[in-house]
């Protein structure tokens, strides 16, 4: 005895639930209801959950090729394809948990200062996007359930209305984690275009520094890595002491 089994989807329960009707082969008239909850928002669940796995043993695993030297040899081995292969690794850097830092540095070690520094600025903003929609994606719906009233609404009201000086400000602060503000702003569902173009612009001066001190390094100029390491100091600290000013007086 052979028996058919249809799939229904019911317009009035939810779209995750199906409906299953089973009928024997015999003519028989022995009809069973049966309705399946597919949980697609669990499947979901489960699949984030593998994927981050994956992230971690991966990046366990790869995480002494992105030390600068390591790096730029490994790039190097690629001839003309080297620049190309700088920007995929470049822009796949926040799922390896990497400094930004590592980009412009090896950037200078392996294309001088201006061609490093046209391509790290192009891997942040890569990286910048790949951050974003992460954040989007994994966690926009999330946020915005929870932005019911309080400051994380008036946060997202803020970036909303003056996106492109907010990220223009956070990028401009160098203790600040770089991929954590791509993370904030793709939270906060900031305007692309607005976060993207403020990224641009917020991350020159850390990656000409940074690049330049990957360029002295690659031709033994201690003396100008010592003075990037100066102004790098100050800035920490210029910083520092704007974040605990603003802290006091409750703007923070």
């Amino acid at each position: 005895m052979s028996i058919a089994t249809n799939f229904i989807v019911s317009p009035t329960l939810p779209e995750d639930t199906l409906i299953i009707l089973q009928q024997s082969g015999s003519g028989e008239k022995q009809m069973s209801l049966k309705v399946m909850n597919v949980g697609t928002g669990k499947i979901k669940g489960i699949l984030v959950g593998v994927a981050v796995i994956i992230v971690i043993y991966l990046a366990s695993q790869v995480g002494d090729v992105w030390s600068p030297t390591r790096l730029r040899d490994y790039i190097e081995g690629f001839g003309i394809f080297a620049p190309l292969l700088f920007l995929l690794l470049s822009g796949l850097r926040p799922i390896f948990f990497v400094p930004a830092s590592i980009v412009g540095f090896t950037g200078g070690l392996l294309f001088g200062l201006w061609g490093g520094a046209v391509l790290a600025i192009i891997g942040s903003l890569l990286a910048a996007a790949l951050g974003y929609i992460m954040a989007q994606y994994l966690g926009g719906r999330w946020v915005e359930k929870k932005m019911e009233g309080g400051r994380l609404l008036v946060f997202k009201n803020q970036l909303l209305r003056y996106g492109f000086y907010y990220v223009l400000f956070l990028r401009l602060i160098p203790m600040l984690s770089f991929d954590l503000i791509s993370y904030v702003c793709g939270f906060a569902q900031t305007p692309f275009l607005k976060y993207i173009m403020a990224t641009a612009i917020g991350v020159l001066p850390g990656t000409m520094i940074f690049t330049l001190m990957g360029t002295s390094v690659a031709a033994g100029d201690t003396e100008m890595l010592l003075l990037i390491l100066g102004i790098v100091f100050l800035l920490l600290v210029a910083g520092l002491i704007y974040y605990f000013v603003k802290k006091r007086s409750g703007n923070i």
